[in-house]
């Protein structure tokens, strides 16, 4: 009896003891399903939240991508005279508000359209590209008087918009772009009435010019090449002019345009030094390129200056001497270079296809150590002066007139073409702000 009774309370405490550990097993099973089941979930989350990451990511790039390729189109387009952005960066609509913005019209997207092709493949989707190029805040550089010229002098700035979208599996994902870049638009040619003579004498005296009784006198010269001497010798119009009394202002103003302190405000370009300035200069020309706007040069030290062939629409301003060597253009219908210091102007070159302009009233401010060839506007307070020539050699020295500088229209007539083309627009390289915006969120 003892026995089987002992036998049966075993039997009795192994019961239980099997069934908790049935419901442990149970209830392990239980909880590792479910946290099989969050990971899944959260597997799944992370899975497409990476894909929407990598999907708002690749739109991004493919919208700055867009923005890059319309600002080089803008930034080519408004220096070609043919195109109508060149137009529009240099004349505000009348009546508009500086605020309102002007769109540029005729901006494609040649080059990204052709590359999408193989990302819409990677990505299963279609991807449109949408964009706005304005100009916006346009305010002239200064309030114009008399001439309208000075109207087309002013700054801006450049506001891209761009807004990709992705589409996938009735799913639209959206990102835009906004990039802004400031622009000044300057005139790189003498200005009024230095646009249009061989060789201007701000006070005659009676060493050079004593018949104008220390008046001011300008040669008109034409295309064709004249002497010193000839100059000299002949009466307007084939010599030397005096300068009407009524454009003594217009000639003050102009005077006043060339100093250092206006023209490191009008200038695209500020460089320290003359390293500096190289190798600005290298890196447009020697790439293929054209060097376009006022590049002031802040230090005093002397420089040389040589081209074999320059290429663009240019006024090197420099706060120190110049040693102008021999300088040609590439191609004498479309560019030109203006090299202006308030300090001595050199000529030791022979022929030298570029305008000289010393601002500054002081005895040799252009000086001629070559018989030299001068093909553009001279313009000088004093009466240019020879060191080391001859007589004969200094009388020998030619001046002509560049008329691809010449303004185009009177004072009184609007902006045409020929006045366009004296003036080039420059971006600032980089951006002033950029901004990133998904779809319904604000800038």
């Amino acid at each position: 009896m003892r026995v089987g009774s002992g036998l049966a309370a075993r039997q009795n405490l192994r019961g239980p003891r099997t069934g908790s550990v049935l419901a442990a097993v149970l209830v392990s099973t239980l909880v590792v399903g479910v946290m099989g089941l969050a990971l899944v979930q959260r597997t799944v989350r992370s899975s497409r939240t990476a894909g929407w990451s990598r999907d708002h990511l690749v739109l991004r790039m493919v919208a700055e991508s867009a923005a890059e390729e319309l600002y080089l189109g803008v930034q080519t387009a408004a220096n070609v005279p043919s195109d109508p952005i060149f137009r529009d960066v240099r004349v505000r609509p009348a009546g508009s508000p500086a605020f309102a913005g002007t769109p540029l019209k005729g901006l494609g997207l040649s080059n990204l359209t052709n590359d999408l092709q193989g990302l819409e493949k990677t990505l299963g989707g279609s991807i449109k590209l949408k964009h706005t190029v304005l100009l916006c805040d346009q305010k002239p550089l200064a309030p114009g008087a008399g001439d309208p010229g000075d109207a087309l002098e002013q700054t801006g700035t450049l506001v891209i918009e761009v807004t990709a979208q992705l589409t996938r599996n009735r799913t639209t994902t959206v990102e835009r772009l906004r990039v802004q870049r400031e622009f000044k638009t300057s005139r790189v040619t003498p200005p009024r009435p230095f646009d249009q003579v061989g060789l201007f004498i701000g006070k005659t005296s009676s060493k050079d010019l004593a018949r104008f009784k220390g008046r001011s006198a300008y040669a008109v010269s034409s295309e064709t090449p004249q002497t010193l001497q000839e100059l000299l010798t002949h009466k307007a119009p084939e010599g030397f002019a005096m300068l009407p009394g009524k454009s003594r202002s217009v000639v003050k103003r102009a005077l006043g345009s060339m100093t250092p302190g206006s023209l490191i405000r009008r200038a695209h370009f500020v460089v320290a030094d003359h390293e500096a300035l190289l190798a600005l200069i290298a890196h447009q020309l020697d790439s293929g390129s054209a060097l376009n706007g006022i590049v002031h040069v802040t230090s005093p030290d002397p420089i040389r200056l040589e081209f074999p062939s320059f290429r663009g629409k240019c006024l090197l301003s420099f706060s120190g001497p110049v040693d102008v060597a021999d300088i040609r253009v590439d191609d004498p219908g479309k560019d030109s270079l203006t090299i202006v210091s308030p300090e001595r102007i050199v000529v030791v070159g022979r022929n030298v296809e570029a305008s000289l302009v010393n601002p500054s009233d002081v005895d040799g401010g252009i000086v001629f150590q070559q018989k030299a060839h001068v093909k553009g506007a001279v313009v000088v307070v004093r009466f240019p002066r020879a060191n080391g020539l001859s007589a004969q050699e200094w009388g020998a020295c030619q001046f002509q007139a560049n008329r691809n500088m010449a303004s185009g229209a009177g004072p009184a007539g609007p902006p045409d073409q020929g006045m366009l083309s004296c003036y080039t627009t420059a971006f600032s390289p980089y951006p002033v702000s950029v901004e990133h915006a998904r779809d319904g969120e604000a800038w």
